[in-house]
Parts: C-alpha cells; structure tokens; sequence
C-alpha cells in the first residue's frame, strides 16, 4: 500500500514547544501518544515518500522510516558530556544518506524542523578524518577541482542557495595557500543550505515537491562529495 504524506500538522511545533518548557521523562511519557502522533507518523511518512522521489537522482540513497536505526535522528539526548542534563532534543532532524557509513558521517539530504524554523541542506555536517584527506586531494586535482567547480557554479545558479561550511581557523598543514581553490581547503564541513519554506507549506503536502526541488537544485554538491566518498573508501 503506498504511503500518502498529509504535511506535519501543526501540533508538531507546539508538542516540541511544551517539550521545551517541560524537557524531562515524566511528562515526555505522559505525552509518548503525542510524540507518535505528531512527530513519528508523519516523519515516518516524509522519508518514505521523499526516498521514492529522490531515488530519481540519487538512486542508492538510504531512506529508512525505523525509529531506532533509521534515518530520523533519535529523540534522546546524550547527556553523558553534556552540562545540559536535559534528556530530549526539542526539534526533529532526519538525514537521508548515501553510502555505507553511517548516516551523520555520510553525504546526504538532510531535513530539520523546530518550534522556530525548518532547515533543508544537502551535504556532509563534518568530515570524517579519512573523507577529509580525500576531500583535499580532490579538491587541488585538477578534473576532480573543476568539478566541484562546476556543481557550486549549477548551484549559484539555481537561486537563493548558499553553501556552509565548518572551517579551520588556520590553514591545514600540508595545504597550498596559493591554490585558487584555498578558501576551499579550511572546511571540515560542507553543505548547501536552500531558501526557506513557509509554514503552510510545512504543514501540506506540499512540502515534498518544495523539498525535493531544494534537494534537486542541492544535489551536484551531494553526487561529488559521494564521489569523493567512494575514493576514500577505496584507500
């Protein structure tokens, strides 16, 4: 039976505004149902028709609706190191990958939505360290270079898409701070963040043609960094 995606109504910003307001288990167990209902269905939905609609471009992605290994990150929080005790994260974020490493170190589509906003990127948050090796020498070879060129002009070109990254404060040892691609060698990070949707998008099904087109006019950063992936992963 195919799975129709209705939008994320609106309890979904108020359940993670009370959350907020009430982060501890008592009252998240008190309103598991609420969760289910307001987050988890129709997350659940999101992902399975959104992996449908993106294996159009990106045939290999992982798009898995599972609550415990799947592609929404989970509710809980890792308090373990944390100064903020509180045990639950007050906003949902889902990653759609592409790869076998797992989904957080993985070039992917990524979807994120708080009581104050709703974040759609394409890309890698942080470079795991062998990507990153990977990712340099790409990024100074001359075919590999020109097209990650090439994918960032596409992107420029698509409208109102901005590309973020996480740097380095110094350049990394080893690096040439006279390559014209330098400014490109101090991310440990890189993504595409895409313009914003409106609510009344996020809470239709409207939202799966807005994120798809995002995702679309994103994906020649996500099928280089892939490329790059596989390099690595080669050794």
């Amino acid at each position: 039976m195919s799975v129709a995606f209705k939008g994320f109504p609106k309890e979904t910003r108020q359940f993670y505004q009370d959350l907020a307001q009430n982060n501890n288990r008592l009252w998240f167990q008190d309103h598991k149902q609420d969760y289910v209902r307001y987050i988890q269905n129709p997350a659940q939905d999101f992902i399975e028709v959104m992996g449908e609609k993106l294996r159009s471009i990106a045939p290999r992605i992982t798009a898995d609706p599972d609550m415990n290994r799947g592609s929404i990150m989970r509710i809980y929080r890792d308090t373990r190191f944390s100064k903020d005790k509180t045990p639950y994260k007050t906003n949902l974020g889902v990653i759609l990958h592409e790869g076998p490493r797992r989904k957080t170190e993985s070039p992917g589509f990524y979807f994120h939505l708080d009581p104050e906003s709703v974040w759609i990127a394409v890309g890698m948050w942080i470079f795991p360290k062998d990507f990153m090796l990977a990712y340099r020498d790409a990024v100074v070879d001359d075919k590999l270079g020109s097209e990650l060129d090439a994918a960032l002009l596409k992107i420029n070109k698509a409208g109102d898409y901005k590309i973020g990254a996480q740097k380095y404060k110094r350049l990394p040892r080893g690096c040439d701070p006279e390559h014209p691609r330098t400014t490109l060698l101090f991310n440990k990070g890189m993504w595409v963040e895409t313009p914003p949707v409106s609510w009344d998008v996020v809470h239709s099904p409207e939202l799966i043609d807005a994120t798809f087109e995002r995702y679309k006019n994103g994906a020649p950063l996500h099928h280089w960094l892939v490329k790059v992936d596989q390099i690595a992963l080669a050794g």
